[in-house]
């Protein structure tokens, strides 16, 4: 029992790590903005506004890849670790919760591949508002779930400590 509620708090304590890494995919969404924002008052800088483009483009792929491989490596550990703890039924919910995130990344991930035809000023304005729906989805799913874990381990951890 001692090892089981260890285990509930080292995953409480990781979920607070996650949400520490999503509010950093937000940012750099906000980063996003403010270029195509600066692009579209000053189209005049048309060379430089595609660099950015892509630079902060480059930044937030990078940044969904750390969250891709951070959030894998911590549903595996729960998928290896939560069986002895969790129903079978549950354990089937939280592979579905956890590979539906996985799938809405990496969608993001590809649609940031950006050729030189879809720089296109007007082009731009549309793919931001459509990165940012993607990285909004992205973030609500992830602290969506990690709120139902939360609730899932603090239920679990009062009854471990109220029966042992």
């Amino acid at each position: 029992m001692n090892d089981d509620l260890k285990l509930i708090d080292e995953l409480i304590r990781a979920h607070r790590g996650i949400s520490q890494r999503v509010r950093s995919l937000e940012s750099s969404v906000t980063d996003l903005e403010a270029v195509l924002d600066l692009q579209k008052a000053q189209s005049g800088w048309e060379l430089d506004s595609k660099e950015a483009l892509a630079q902060k483009q480059a930044a937030l792929g990078e940044t969904l890849g750390y969250l891709d491989a951070g959030l894998r490596r911590h549903f595996e550990y729960e998928e290896i670790k939560l069986p002895g703890l969790f129903s079978p039924l549950m354990m089937q919910w939280l592979k579905l919760e956890h590979a539906r995130i996985l799938e809405g990344i990496a969608r993001a991930k590809e649609s940031l591949v950006v050729s030189e035809a879809e720089l296109a000023h007007e082009q731009r304005l549309s793919r931001k508002w459509d990165i940012q729906r993607m990285t909004s989805e992205i973030s609500r799913d992830v602290e969506d779930h990690a709120r139902k874990e939360e609730v899932t381990y603090e239920m679990i951890k009062t009854a471990l400590t109220k029966t042992g």
